[in-house]
This record gives C-alpha cells, structure tokens and sequence, in this order.
C-alpha cells in the first residue's frame, strides 16, 4: 500500500499574522495523514526561519523535509542560514541529510538549487531586478545596476556558484540513491526547466525567466536520468507559484507546486510512494 508524502512549497510562513494560524495549518497538514513531509523552499525569512522551522518540528506529526529558497535568506546570510540548519536540522535539511529512505523502493533526495539566467538573457537590462534577493541577502548584496544598464558581472558570477553547488550535490547523491532504490524523488526550488517556471497558467516571459529557472540544474538532471535509465526520477520544486508538470525524458517528471501568500495549505500536495 503507497504511503503518502505530503508536498508542501512556498508557504512563506512569515506572512501569517498569529500563531494560532500557523498552529491551524500544522494541523491541516496532519489531517492529511502522511508519511512524510517535503517542503521545497520559501519557508520564512532568515530572522524567522528557526521559529518556523522549530515550531513544524513540534506540531507536525511526521519528519519535515526540506529544502531553502531564496526567501528563506532574506534579511540574512546564506552560509549563516545553512550553518544553522547543518547543526540544528541535520537529518531533514535535505542538503546535510543525503539519502533519505520513504520506502524500500523510493527514496528521497534534495538542494536549495538557485536560478542562474541561463534560459535568458539574464543580462538584459529589462529583465526584472530581484531587489529583495540582491539588496538583503549578504552575498548576493551588491550595488544596484543603474537604470538601463546591464546588470554586474560579479553577481552573475555569484549565481552561478549557488545554482552550481545544487547540481554539484545531486552529482554526489544520486549514484548513492539508485543502489537500492529504483524512484528517486529529488526536492529543489528552483524550476530546472522553462516549462517549469510557470505562474497564473503561463511560462515566464523572458523578463522573468532569467530568475525563476536554472539551466546547470536541468542539465544535470537530464544527464542523471540518461545514466540511469531504468530508475525513475520525479522533481520536486517551486518559486514561481504556478502548478505545472513537464516531462522531458520518459524516466524524468518534474512538476512545480502551487504557491498562493498567506494561505500556505493550499500548496498541499499528495504523492504515492510506492
């Protein structure tokens, strides 16, 4: 008999106005009666991001795992943020946590992931400027492009490495994942591919594509399923609020999770594992 993984993405808990809704939407998640949680990113913000994550731990019946998004380090420092989860969240931060067995057929893998404007032209200066994520977060902060102007090469560079490092983890845990299973769920927040990126039914212009995707996730996903054809992959991400499913490869699904501020259940998804 399957046993339920409960997807959860975008829930941007910091937009609640009590604890008595978070409380509220703890308890909307175990009346699901999973077996396991997954969240893919965009938990809270760097300043609120352990209190959530503390108080899901208490509340919510079942292993909570998950991956950050950009909004998680917001107001913070990625190094920090990750440094906290390392040491506070070990076995459910699905970076330090590794291979995660659900069952003895699927198994569960993940990386933050970032978007690196390789799908665009990241450079052009009328794509959107991520203010929040460049203005807030400490190693991405840097001087804002002049209006008109491309923006820096320095950033560019920035986000590369983080889009990298997610690849780079999924390169290092999934030949350790397809030994004894034959599903491999993988958890980003980033959408790996265009037709991920999708938001009120549409995939992103090229004004917004350039941060919402990452082509070095995609490709190494794509390069992944080729060398294990006969394992079943299915992606797990978010960020841009939109439900999709795209399935490039006949071994590789990947679907993006509806997302909507201030109401976090209605990102509740259901996934069979077998």
């Amino acid at each position: 008999m399957p046993n339920p993984l409960l997807w959860l993405t975008d829930v941007h808990l910091d937009y609640l106005k009590t604890e008595q809704q978070l409380v509220e939407f703890c308890a909307a998640v175990n009346q699901h009666k999973p077996h396991a949680v997954v969240i893919t990113g965009d938990i809270s913000e760097a300043p609120t991001l352990l209190y959530h994550l503390g108080m899901m731990r208490d509340l919510i019946e079942v292993p909570v795992y998950f991956v950050l998004g950009n909004h998680d380090y917001y107001r913070g420092s990625i190094a920090v943020v990750r440094d906290q989860m390392k040491q506070l969240f070990p076995t459910t931060y699905l970076p330090c946590a590794g291979v995660v067995e659900l069952s003895y057929n699927t198994v569960l893998v993940g990386h933050d992931g970032w978007y690196d404007g390789r799908y665009a032209d990241w450079f052009n200066p009328k794509v959107v400027y991520m203010s929040d994520d460049y203005d807030t977060i400490r190693e991405l902060a840097t001087s804002p492009r002049s209006c008109g102007k491309p923006l820096q090469q320095p950033l560019w560079d920035r986000l590369q490495r983080l889009a990298t490092q997610g690849a780079d983890h999924l390169e290092e845990v999934v030949p350790k994942a397809t030994e004894g299973a034959a599903n491999i769920i993988i958890a980003t927040h980033v959408p790996p591919f265009p037709e991920n990126s999708v938001y009120d039914g549409k995939v992103s212009s090229p004004m917004w594509l350039p941060n919402f995707s990452s082509k070095i996730m995609g490709n190494k996903l794509l390069d992944l399923a080729k060398r294990y054809p006969d394992k079943q992959f299915l992606v797990l991400c978010g960020h841009s609020h939109g439900k999709a499913t795209y399935q490039p490869l006949p071994n590789l699904v990947c679907k993006t999770g509806y997302a909507q501020y201030k109401f976090p259940e209605k990102s509740i998804q259901m996934i069979d594992v077998i």
